[in-house]
Formats: structure tokens, sequence, C-alpha cells
């Protein structure tokens, strides 16, 4: 377990791609699982538990469908199960830095809200950056090509899941 969550914390710190990974489904579902819960938890921050529940469901499908189509589309589907396990385990890490600075904005917005922010906008870079590492690496192309598909991806299922979930009356 510990070298699993090391080689995920080595990815956010650029020093492994996603082809350091095994390629195992059992792993591949515990790190969509661990994800999911990551974003679950993330969720009830803002939202009832219900739509937590269902916004983890449809974060996890998103990142599931987006890395799919991004490797059909270039013909590299056997870099699928590592490709999503990279991106779902180094997500998970990173949603367990963001708990905190969302719980604190959510539960003090007017005590240093500039701090909060801050710290949410460098861990949202940090989060792009991770991705487009991963993405650099399964897509055989340069790192800045990785960040513009990150940014995309981001852009893609803050708005899916904003539309969905706004709309439900999570405010």
């Amino acid at each position: 377990m510990y070298a699993i969550l090391n080689a995920f914390w080595k990815i956010c710190l650029f020093r492994l791609a996603p082809q350091d990974l095994p390629s195992s489904n059992v792993l591949l579902a515990l790190s969509l699982i661990i994800y999911g819960l990551c974003s679950i938890v993330v969720g009830l921050m803002s939202l009832t538990p219900a739509l937590a529940l269902a916004s983890g469901i449809v974060d996890v499908l998103i990142v599931s469908g987006l890395t799919f189509l991004l490797l059909w589309v270039r013909d590299l589907g056997a870099r699928f199960t590592q490709t999503l396990t990279a991106l779902a385990g180094s997500g998970a890490i990173l949603a367990v830095f963001a708990a905190p600075v969302l719980w604190w904005q959510v539960q003090q917005p007017e005590v240093m809200p500039m701090v909060s922010t801050m710290l949410m906008m460098g861990l949202l870079t940090w989060n792009l950056a991770v991705v487009g590492h991963v993405l650099r690496h399964a897509l055989s192309t340069k790192f800045f090509i990785g960040i513009l598909i990150a940014l995309v991806y981001l852009y893609v299922s803050i708005s899916i899941i904003s539309s969905l979930f706004k709309a439900a009356g999570a405010g």
C-alpha cells in the first residue's frame, strides 16, 4: 500500500509517470473508488449528501470518459489502465490537500479570504500541472500540449458538474 501511495505522490511531484505504475485492473478500481470518495467529500462542502454522491460518480465518469476518448483518438488504448490509474490516484492525493482549504473557505469565508483563495489557486495550478504531466506521457507529446489538454479537461469537467448540480439547487 505504501509503495502505491508513494508512486502516486511521486507522480504529483513529476518524478514518476503513468507507465511506472503496474497495469492492474484491481489498482485502477481501487484508485477510482478512492478518487470518487475524495470527490464526494469535497462535494459535501457545498452539496447535499445525495448530490455530493451523484457529483462524485459523475466526476469519476468524466475522468474515465475523457481519458478513454483522448487515448482512443490517438490510438493509444493500451495505455488506458495506467493513465486512468495515475489520474485517479494523483487526483485523490491532491483532493486531500484541497479538502481542508475548501472547508476553511466554506466555514470561514470572511477570515482571510485572500489566503484561502491563493491556496486554492496554487492547488488548482498544481492539479493542472500534474494532469498535464500524466497526459504528456500517456499521449507521448510535449508538456505544453498536456497542460492545454488538462485545461480543456478541467473546463469540460467543471461545466458538466456545475450545470448538473447547480441546476439541482446546490447553490
